[in-house]
């Protein structure tokens, strides 16, 4: 009996703290996913180095990112930064990348009303109840992002990829 290989979509978010990553084998398949912090004044470095051990250990067929334009207008020049050095080591390594903005996410998500992260992640959860563990605390205004928000930002990133895509492409990345 032969098994059927699906491609593994690898979808990295950066966040204040580090990053967050889901590796997909299949559209509604997470096979990996956690997060890494990393502090001090080589943040970036460090965040580079552990997303270089995650393509090198999985090799996936594509990787989804942020979009670094988009990054710049909502966040740090920092995570702008840090996604195009993603992109980068992703060339680098033969690996095609993709990337998705917050507009193409909350596209993805449009028939939640209202769209907030907080539906997402409920919808996430719903959609994929492994990840119900991970759930992070209903934020208020005056708190800020659970670390966890990251693991779902990454995975809604996948999920907008996924709805644009009609199927995968029949051979793996070389």
């Amino acid at each position: 009996m032969t098994r059927q290989r699906y491609n593994l979509v690898l979808s990295v978010h950066a966040t204040a703290r580090g990053l967050a990553y889901v590796l997909f084998e299949g559209e509604a398949n997470p096979v990996d996913w956690g997060r890494a912090e990393c502090r001090g004044p080589l943040k970036n470095h460090r965040c580079i180095d552990r997303f270089i051990g995650l393509i090198e250990r999985h090799r996936p067929d594509v990787v989804i990112l942020q979009d670094p334009d988009d990054l710049r207008r909502r966040r740090s020049d920092r995570a702008g930064q840090l996604a195009r050095g993603f992109a980068a080591h992703a060339e680098g390594h033969g690996m095609p990348f993709v990337f998705r903005s917050r507009r193409d996410v909350l596209t993805a998500f449009a028939h939640l009303c209202p769209c907030t992260k907080q539906a997402i992640v409920q919808e996430i959860i719903g959609m994929m109840p492994v990840f119900a563990q991970h759930t992070p605390r209903i934020r208020k205004p005056w708190m800020s992002e659970d670390a966890r928000m990251g693991l779902f930002d990454a995975v809604a990133l996948a999920i907008s990829y996924f709805a644009e895509q009609n199927s995968f492409p029949e051979s793996r990345a070389a």
